[in-house]
């Protein structure tokens, strides 16, 4: 059993509280950024333009709340649900193991062991549906539990005079119940979508880099290995290149979850086929008026295609280093505690044991 950085399982307490440690530290330092993009997509102006970046930490607790939270939350989760799936495919891969050795052999047969597709082989294995299982499964489970927070977070960004408490007590008044679970199908939809292809993605793209570079350090010179790239960074660089294309794929929705976020507390958000509709028709325009180039352009700032999934891609390989770095501290010190230290000035009992290194 391995979780992220290849560690041994931590007790999900301590997943948790390294997840909310991760999560903090990435809503301070992404906030700005966060509102920024928000603000541009809701007054369609380029996200560029310094309107959009007065006041960057307006709304900053709530905000830091929901990140800590979801990094809490969606890191641990994903740890516990592909470390749960593998561990069931290894006992299941072991007991049709052992059922294939019971069989009696048949007169004149050949017996032929089904080769398994290794990681990063090319292949669709089982652990690439392990992994996407895992991230679908996380991101459903925190956007559940989470939307009631992201919507007074983004209700909180809607003026610049709103406290997070005056924002939530505005929409209980306004609606009760309903401003809280405005946007949660949409939610749910763009994090199943995103956890999925985010996990798998990243999975595999990290396992074909580690073949790479166990390929090459079986033919390259010290040399060579010397000045190759250590796999730290080349880990870095598919958890950003994953988180870009999982925000691109689930970019549709991320739009209809703004455009249900901004409207008031006091109605119903525009449902999912209004969006889109809405969304063609405006494209449409900008197409006959200034040509299809004008019109992609158009609908990828829309969704932001370009700078959001740059930011989702950056956020999240912050987030995954902080959080397995968290982890190996985690684990080197609860190592630490559980040994046994030796009292100055008292006999020690020592043991013999043989261990046999292969």
């Amino acid at each position: 059993q391995t979780t992220l950085g290849g560690l041994a399982p931590r007790p999900p307490p301590i997943k948790f509280w390294c997840g909310l440690c991760s999560g903090a530290i990435v809503a301070g330092s992404f906030n700005p950024i966060d509102r920024a993009l928000y603000l541009s997509v809701k007054n369609e102006r380029p996200f560029l333009n310094l309107a959009n970046f007065r006041t960057p930490y307006q709304g900053f607790i709530n905000s830091l709340l929901y990140r800590a939270v979801s990094g809490g939350i969606y890191f641990p989760l994903e740890d516990v649900f592909y470390t749960t799936l593998q561990r069931e495919t290894k006992k299941r891969r072991a007991r049709l193991e052992a059922r294939r050795r019971a069989m009696p052999a048949k007169r004149g047969s050949t017996e032929t062991n089904a080769a398994v597709p290794a990681a990063g082989s090319g292949a669709f294995t089982q652990t690439d549906l392990n992994a996407m299982v895992a991230g679908i499964a996380a991101g459903t489970v925190s956007a559940t539990l989470l939307n009631p927070i992201q919507a007074v977070r983004y209700h909180c960004w809607g003026r610049d005079d709103r406290t997070v408490l005056v924002a939530a007590r505005e929409m209980f008044a306004s609606g009760r119940i309903r401003p809280f679970t405005k946007g949660v199908v949409a939610t749910v939809l763009r994090d199943s979508l995103f956890g999925g292809y985010f996990t798998f993605a990243r999975k595999r793209l990290s396992a074909e880099a580690a073949q790479r570079r166990s390929s090459a350090s079986s033919s390259a010179s010290s040399s060579d290995l010397a000045s190759a790239a250590p796999p730290e960074r080349s880990e870095f660089a598919a958890t950003v290149l994953a988180g870009m294309m999982a925000a691109a794929l689930s970019a549709p929705m991320n739009f209809v979850r703004n455009m249900q976020f901004s409207s008031s507390p006091s109605e119903p958000g525009p449902s999912i086929p209004r969006v889109f509709r809405n969304l063609y028709a405006r494209t449409a325009a900008v197409r006959r008026s200034k040509g299809t180039r004008a019109s992609v352009q158009y609908a990828f700032a829309r969704m932001n295609i370009g700078w959001g999934t740059m930011r989702v891609g950056l956020g999240m390989a912050v987030g995954a280093l902080l959080y397995e770095a968290l982890n190996a501290s985690a684990h080197s010190y609860l190592e630490a505690k559980t040994s046994v230290p030796q009292l100055k000035g008292l006999p020690v009992k020592t043991t013999t044991t043989t261990t046999t290194t292969t």
